[in-house]
Order: C-alpha cells, then sequence, then structure tokens
C-alpha cells in the first residue's frame, strides 16, 4: 500500500501510459519472504489472492492492473472506470493468480486525465492519521 504522512497529497496521475503506483508498505505478508524495492514487490512460487483498491480524483477514465514485470504480463484488470470534473472514484483489482518461480510484479494505473493536479492519486483526509491511497 501507499502510507503516506497525514495531510499528505496522493501525487498527480500521468497520462498516457501505464504507470507504477507508488507501494512503500507491504500491509501482509504471511510468507515472509516478500521484498519490495522501487514500487515493485517480489513473491515466491504459489498461489494468491489479490485485492486492491486504487483512489483516483478528476482523472477521467481510469483502469487499475497488478503487473508481472518478470513476463511482461498483466495478471488481474481492474474495470473500466470514470470519474468526472469534481469526483473521487475507485478502481479495485480482485483475483486468484498462480506464479511457478519467484516473480517480481507491481501495480499500475491508466488514466485519461491530470486535472486533479497533485491529488490526481488521491486526497488526503487529514484526520490525525496515515493517508491511505490504496
Amino acid at each position: 500500500m501507499n502510507s503516506q504522512p497525514n495531510g499528505t497529497v496522493g501525487g498527480s496521475a500521468t497520462v498516457g501510459s501505464w504507470i507504477k503506483r507508488v507501494i512503500n508498505t507491504i500491509a501482509v505478508d504471511e510468507t515472509g519472504t516478500t521484498t519490495l524495492d522501487s514500487n515493485v514487490f517480489t513473491l515466491d512460487a504459489g498461489t494468491y489472492d489479490i485485492d486492491v483498491t486504487t483512489t483516483y480524483y478528476k482523472s477521467g477514465y481510469i483502469r487499475t492492473r497488478l503487473f508481472n514485470i518478470t513476463n511482461l504480463l498483466a495478471i488481474c484488470e481492474s474495470v473500466n472506470g470514470y470519474n468526472g470534473s469534481e469526483a473521487c472514484s475507485f478502481s479495485h483489482i480482485k483475483g486468484r493468480f498462480v506464479l511457478s518461480a519467484r516473480q517480481q510484479l507491481a501495480i499500475e494505473y491508466r488514466v485519461h486525465s491530470s486535472s486533479g493536479g497533485s491529488t490526481g492519486l488521491g486526497e488526503p483526509c487529514s484526520f490525525g492519521q496515515n493517508e491511505i491511497s490504496f
């Protein structure tokens, strides 16, 4: 997940191609073998369930996916989404997948608009606790 200090915005959405979402925290690692480096996480061979929700603000059409960097393959993808001029929306990936060997993975997004500026990847709640944009 992307966990930032209270009041921190989610960041600007980049238009045009698939971009890695910031990942700075592994919330659950039941195997104890997951590694994280430069927004890429590495998993051992096995069967995994994924359940990820990402936030967007004023980003137009949106998609999110789990991408296997090792094999250059999309594993799970969200349905098409859209948020308008004053809307915040969510994109959801849920699925089960199997890795036959240790693989590098990333959560990627693609948007149609960057109208949300520095909050395109999520607005802060400023509730006095860390901000979670996914």
